[in-house]
């Protein structure tokens, strides 16, 4: 049995071995990426003004540091580094001379990582917004279309519809446009369940979960409370009130109140889904 303990764990410390190697890899090439980039930006002015027609090898250490950090940052979901570094990375394409073609398609990965950060807590990011505005009137059609389509989607989540409707008037060609604004114009009208209503009808649990469909939802609730209070009034009509005020009315309560949040949360889970099936003829369209 001890064998079989000892050979246990040396297998365990292997893997955690190979595990923090690989972690260590990692960490030292993110770090290697990094002082690259330091040494690069922190050369004398006259290095720095050469730079600009350094060899093609040191362009591409540069820009190999620069695109291995953008893609660590965007799978580890820290997006405002990443966009630091985008930023820094079509900056010295245009120091190096680098072909238009390729300055664009850095720009159109740079509008795309723009999406992720302008909405955050359901709330537009001004500074975002401005630079997709910048973009969204840019001359290039690729590099526009991609702008607009972007802001478009971060107005619509954050339900800015009459800035939306700015945008797709002025932006969007016939009879795409009249298309979108339709679509905008019903979600925009559209009243949705009632939050309040759905609180009330919680008092009988489950209900306010029917009311937004939520079918399964209302069934657990509706069990468990029945459940719950079942066993209190059992406890009450046989005059044990021990039960009843020590073991009993704490989880009560609780579930109860549980009950009556998420109803409400349902709710808005139902009006926002009901909103993005009225604005999903837009966003298929982007």
């Amino acid at each position: 049995m001890k064998i079989k303990n000892i050979f246990g764990t040396i297998i365990i410390l292997m893997l955690n071995s190979a595990i923090l190697s690989a972690a260590d890899f990692t960490a030292e090439q993110i770090k290697l990426y990094r002082q690259i980039l330091f040494e690069y930006e922190n050369a004398p002015a006259s290095l720095r003004q050469a730079g600009a027609k350094a060899t093609t090898v040191e362009q591409n250490r540069v820009d190999e540091s620069l695109a291995g950090l953008i893609q660590f940052y965007n799978e580890n979901r820290s997006f405002e580094n990443a966009k630091i570094y985008a930023e820094s990375r079509i900056n010295y394409y245009i120091e190096w001379g680098r072909p238009a073609s390729q300055i664009q398609e850095l720009e159109l990965n740079y509008i795309q990582l723009l999406e992720s950060l302008a909405v955050r807590d359901k709330k537009l990011d001004d500074a975002i917004i401005q630079k997709l505005y910048g973009y969204a009137y840019d001359a290039r059609e690729e590099v526009s279309e991609k702008a607009n389509a972007v802001l478009l989607k971060a107005l619509l989540k954050t339900k800015n519809y009459e800035e939306s409707k700015v945008l797709v008037g002025q932006n969007w060609p016939s009879p795409q446009k009249e298309v979108f604004l339709q679509a905008i114009e019903g979600a925009q009208n559209y009243k949705g369940k009632n939050p309040k209503l759905a609180l009330a009808l919680s008092f009988v649990p489950g209900m306010g979960q029917f009311y937004a469909h939520q079918w399964k939802d209302g069934l657990n609730a509706l069990v468990l409370n029945g459940a719950l209070w079942t066993v209190s009034a059992w406890s009450v009509w046989h005059l044990n009130f021990f039960d009843f005020f020590i073991l009993e009315m704490d989880p009560d309560y609780r579930f109860f109140r549980g009950n009556l949040y998420n109803a409400q949360k349902d709710v808005y889970i139902y009006n926002d889904a009901r909103v993005e099936e009225i604005l999903s003829s837009v966003y298929n369209s982007l």
